[in-house]
C-alpha cells in the first residue's frame, strides 16, 4: 500500500528449505535508503524443511521507492538470491509537460500563445500555492485560481503568451510553488 511520509511500516520475507538437505544462509545486504532491517539478519544452518524470517521496514522518500535484498547462500544450485523490494510514498508529484516551451521565432511587438500541462503524477493531492512567469516578454494569458489542487493524474493547461518588444532570442522562467 501507500505510506505516509515519516511513516515506517515492516513486512516480513521468509526463508525456506524445501531441499533435502541443510543449507547456510551466510549473508544478506539490503541496497536502497528507503529499505532497512527491523529484525537480526537469520544468518546460520536452515534444516529441511525448516523456515527463519527477515524482517524489512520502509520509510517512503520518493512516490516510488525501489531496492534490493541480495542473500547468499551455501545451496549448489541458488548461491546467491536477488529479492527486489518496492514501496509507494503518499507524496505529489507536480510534472510540467513540455518541459521547454519553444515559441519559435516572433517579430517585435508579434504574439505567440502556446503553453503547458501542470499534472499531478503522485499518489496525493498536489496543491499549487503560486505560479509566476518571469520575463519581460512572456506572461501567463490565464491567470490560476490559486490555491489549484490536483489530485492524482489530474492536470491543468498553462496558457502562456509570448510577444517580444526587441529583436534577438528572449528567455524566461515560469516558477510553480507546491507542496
Amino acid at each position: 500500500g501507500i505510506v505516509e511520509p515519516l511513516e515506517s511500516v515492516s513486512d516480513v520475507i521468509t526463508f525456506r528449505n524445501e531441499g533435502e538437505t541443510a543449507i547456510e544462509l551466510q549473508s544478506f545486504n539490503l541496497d536502497g535508503s528507503s529499505f532497512s532491517a527491523t529484525s537480526s539478519a537469520p544468518i546460520g544452518w536452515l534444516a529441511p524443511g525448516e523456515e527463519v524470517e527477515f524482517w524489512i521496514g520502509y520509510t517512503p522518500i520518493f512516490v516510488e521507492d525501489s531496492g534490493w535484498l541480495t542473500v547468499q547462500t551455501s545451496d549448489p544450485v541458488l548461491k546467491g538470491a536477488l529479492i527486489p523490494l518496492y514501496g509507494q510514498g503518499a507524496y505529489p508529484l507536480l510534472v510540467l509537460d513540455p518541459p521547454v516551451v519553444d515559441f519559435g521565432w516572433v517579430e517585435p511587438m508579434g504574439v505567440a500563445d502556446s503553453g503547458l500541462t501542470m499534472r499531478n503524477d503522485g499518489l496525493v493531492d498536489l496543491t499549487i500555492n503560486e505560479s509566476l512567469v518571469v520575463g519581460a516578454d512572456f506572461s501567463l494569458t490565464s491567470e490560476l485560481t490559486l490555491p489549484l489542487t490536483l489530485a492524482p493524474g489530474e492536470e491543468q493547461w498553462l496558457d502562456i503568451n509570448y510577444s517580444p518588444l526587441t529583436l534577438g532570442e528572449h528567455s524566461g522562467a515560469l516558477w510553480v510553488e507546491s507542496n
